[in-house]
């Protein structure tokens, strides 16, 4: 399943799985950051400051991730040229 079945398979499945692959991707990060932070924070030998250091940049990068993601959703929207094939 290499780069033949994706270039002979239909536009929609290439596109499913390139989604289903970004999405697993996305998730195993998310996990991952999401034990480290468990066990960091639920650590009592770490200093509070560092915590809260940790806690402010996790909550940062949500906010600013989360404001790209609305623009583009909203940019996308008032986009004249999305009908247009490339």
């Amino acid at each position: 399943m290499g780069k033949h079945f994706l270039e002979t398979s239909g536009n929609s499945t290439k596109k499913w799985v390139i989604n289903l692959s970004l999405t697993l991707v996305i998730a195993g990060y998310i996990f991952i950051i999401g034990y480290g932070l468990i066990q960091y924070l639920s650590n009592n030998e770490e200093a509070l400051f560092g915590k809260i250091a940790l806690i402010a940049i996790v909550l940062g990068g949500t906010m600013v991730f989360g404001i790209v993601v609305f623009e583009r959703i909203s940019t996308y929207k008032k986009d004249p040229y999305r009908k247009i094939k490339k």
